[in-house]
């Protein structure tokens, strides 16, 4: 009788060369990002690509260029889409068609660091800028014209004489004083200019912030609140790192001022004509530059007030106090 393989063969029959093991086929792969089982090369659940063994710095480099410098989708490509058509990319991104642009917070928070780091490189050179700029000069003459006051002390009631520590107190508030206003102004115009630098991510993260409502004053429900900053973020955001690289020459710090605000303002009102396309084109470049220039006021306010603010707190640490033990005198 022949055996059961010889048969099987002459029948045509596959058969294994080996009988297979019995038991529970292996377990898919599951992704370590969401656990669900990977079935390619990328998760079904998170779209996590496969990672294919341990991080190496080859690896890290190939993933954050694919990201930043990706002609086709990503941040170089959200740069370039910017320059091209600035309207386009928010209205693009609010309408569903996100893969290729860098989310509107990344991109804006990443043209905040890059400007912050270009006044890291340059602030020595725009605070001599902003010193010896027509504010500090015209402070300085004013000065010189009208003279130094004789006394700056207010009249005290009478009866009330100072107490040793009211007239150290004094001593040293006159002498904060000369230290700032003596060069004619210069370090005091130095001091507030460098207020304004060091709250500049949070001030130009207001100004996309101060956009937002005269948009949607001027231009109805179109879009909704999550709509209009997605195009504040981007458009702000585009004009961040250039306007600081370009302010870096030799211009007057106040003049440069002037420039950015025009710049703001053109390139609002050249992408609210893409972002609104149902208003006719020449209404939405006329309300966008509006919107743009009610946010710029806005915003150079709050940057005058943050100024002042830092000017007020260096010159009362300068004469050796504190905001609490200053206030805490006056109102004792």
């Amino acid at each position: 009788m022949p055996d059961v393989l010889t048969e099987a063969a002459a029948l045509g029959l596959a058969t294994d060369p080996e009988p297979r093991a019995f038991g529970p086929r292996p377990a898919p792969a599951l992704c370590p990002n969401c656990g669900e089982a990977r079935a390619g090369r990328f998760c079904a659940g998170c779209g996590q690509r496969e990672l294919g063994g341990r991080l190496t710095l080859r690896g890290l480099w190939r993933e954050f260029s694919s990201r930043v410098f990706n002609l086709d989708r990503g941040l170089l490509h959200t740069v370039t889409s910017l320059a091209r058509s600035p309207g386009s990319v928010p209205r693009d991104y609010v309408e569903g068609r996100r893969r290729t642009y860098t989310n509107p917070l990344s991109f804006f928070l990443l043209a905040t660091a890059l400007s912050l780091l270009m006044y890291g490189l340059y602030d020595d050179a725009l605070l001599d800028v902003s010193a010896s700029s027509s504010f500090a000069q015209g402070y300085s003459d004013g000065h010189t014209a009208a003279g130094a006051p004789e006394d700056i002390t207010p009249p005290r009631e009478p009866g009330h004489e100072m107490t040793p520590e009211e007239a150290e107190r004094e001593a040293r508030f006159d002498a904060a004083y000369e230290e700032l206003f003596d060069d004619g102004g210069q370090t005091a115009v130095r001091v507030m200019y460098e207020g304004m630098v060091r709250f500049n991510t949070p001030l130009t993260f207001l100004l996309a912030l101060f956009l937002v409502p005269p948009l949607r004053l001027l231009f109805g429900s179109e879009r909704n609140v999550a709509e209009v900053s997605v195009f504040a973020l981007y458009a702000v955001g585009a004009v961040i790192a250039p306007f600081f690289v370009l302010g870096l020459g030799a211009v007057g710090s106040i003049l440069w001022t002037f420039v950015a605000a025009g710049i703001y303002v053109l390139l609002v009102a050249w992408a609210a004509i893409s972002f609104y396309p149902t208003a006719p084109p020449l209404g939405s470049f006329f309300r966008g530059g509006v919107a743009m220039t009610v946010a710029y006021g806005a915003y150079f306010v709050a940057v005058l007030l943050f100024g002042a603010l830092y000017f007020a707190t260096h010159f009362v640490h300068t004469a050796g106090e504190t905001w609490g033990s200053l206030l805490g005198s006056i109102f004792s």
